[in-house]
């Protein structure tokens, strides 16, 4: 029998594209990905954490995707196949053998983020991208490993450390909107939590469920309509272009 959670799941991903989910508002790259448009010409990339090698369809054409992943989460977890399982702070690569690294909805499940964006560094040729989108007013998510969360500030400071150039930056949910996705996954994590939570409990998230569509459409509303807030956003997605010093030591 399959559990609740499972079915929950079966049916919010049917709803993914509407009002209805509960993440709605949260532009993750799976479903808009305009820096995939600055790779040009032909070349390499890494997709660490590839989960089901989605970006390597969404490549130019030219462009080869190795796909990376970590066994316990890629393939206990989620059962994905990537083309090499292992740790990020110890890629199995030569140095600088890639033209790109995407390390898309990834870095927040990093246990040792900062040694794996040395390896990073190491891998990746003077003058290569690395496509980096993180979590930040999110929920905890695919615990316990779920480690960290970013400013944009404290991505700048990345480029800084690793001698990189910040090529564009942009925010995920920006203002208003990561408040909608709060609300709905707090009702929906209510309806799939253990039996402990209570029937009570648990009925009144229901009875809320269908508030979820209208504070999607509210807060979609206020984003168009009152000045953005600026530190409000959902995750950042940044792209650096490494320098010529080297790795990072």
């Amino acid at each position: 029998m399959r559990s609740r959670s499972a079915r929950w799941k079966q049916v919010v991903a049917a709803l993914r594209s509407t009002p209805l989910h509960p993440q709605w508002l949260y532009r993750d790259p799976r479903r808009h990905f305009p820096e995939v448009q600055i790779l040009s010409g032909e070349g390499r990339l890494l997709d660490i954490g590839a989960g089901d090698g989605w970006l390597g369809q969404r490549l130019p054409s030219g462009w080869h995707c190795v796909a990376f992943d970590h066994p316990e989460v890629g393939r206990d977890w989620y059962g994905a196949r990537p083309d090499v399982y292992g740790d990020a702070a110890a890629l199995p690569f030569g140095d600088l053998s890639f033209d790109a690294v995407a390390l898309l909805e990834v870095v927040e499940h990093l246990e040792r983020f900062d040694v794996a964006l040395s390896e990073v560094d190491r891998v990746l040729k003077p003058g290569g991208l690395v496509l980096c989108s993180i979590p930040f007013l999110y929920p905890v998510h695919d615990a316990p490993r779920d480690f960290q969360r970013m400013t944009v500030h404290g991505l700048h400071h990345l480029a800084d450390r690793f001698g990189w150039e910040v090529q564009s930056t942009r925010r995920i949910s920006p203002g208003f909107q990561c408040l909608a996705v709060q609300f709905g996954v707090a009702i929906g994590s209510i309806i799939v939590a253990p039996d402990g939570v209570g029937l009570l409990r648990r009925t009144l998230a229901v009875v809320l469920l269908p508030i979820v569509p209208v504070v999607n459409l509210f807060c979609a509303l206020l984003s168009t309509l009152l000045p953005d807030v600026l530190p409000l956003a959902g995750g950042h997605m940044i792209v650096y272009r490494k320098g010529s010093r080297g790795v990072a030591e």
